[in-house]
């Protein structure tokens, strides 16, 4: 959640930033960077989930392995 918020407000920097110092040709060079942050945040995000899940499944079988073998 927080590398969304991250992204949203660096988003409104670009576009603003954009806009103010090249104009129309600023606003939508802006809001490429926009898009581009949030879908790098919820891959990032989507991938640190994923590795995670498989982190926690790995360790979780190394510990039963443990108790049934030693």
């Amino acid at each position: 959640m927080g590398g969304l918020i991250v992204a949203a407000t660096f988003s409104v920097v670009a576009v603003v930033g954009g806009t103010a110092f090249l104009g129309p040709a600023g606003t939508l060079i802006g809001l490429g960077i926009a898009v581009l942050l949030f879908v790098l945040a919820l891959y990032f995000g989507l991938l640190g989930a994923v590795g995670g899940a498989i982190g926690g499944a790995l360790k979780a079988w190394m510990v039963s392995r443990r108790r049934v073998t030693g």
